[in-house]
């Protein structure tokens, strides 16, 4: 049986940034993408609905649909990786 995804409670604000992204050409290409995922699921679309109108992994929503839910915007950016530490 599948989980139910979280359901996204979304400012206006974060709306229209997220609107702002979809729609800017200058903007990195991820973060489109990212902006086109949360704004299908605050249109209340499943994972998997959203996953086969962008041609992507349910997972990859669920990813980014649950970043969102607990990060809010900053968890649509690149978590910062630590550098991998020499052996010497």
């Amino acid at each position: 049986m599948a989980r139910k995804a979280v359901k996204l409670n979304i400012s206006i604000e974060d709306l229209k940034l997220l609107e702002k992204w979809n729609k800017s050409e200058k903007i990195e290409r991820r973060l489109h993408f990212r902006a086109q995922i949360i704004i299908l699921c605050s249109q209340g679309k499943t994972n998997l609905e959203i996953a086969q109108e962008l041609n992507i992994s349910r997972f990859t929503v669920a990813k980014w649909r649950l970043r969102f839910y607990n990060e809010g915007i900053k968890g649509l950016y690149d978590i910062q990786r630590t550098d991998r530490k020499s052996v010497v």
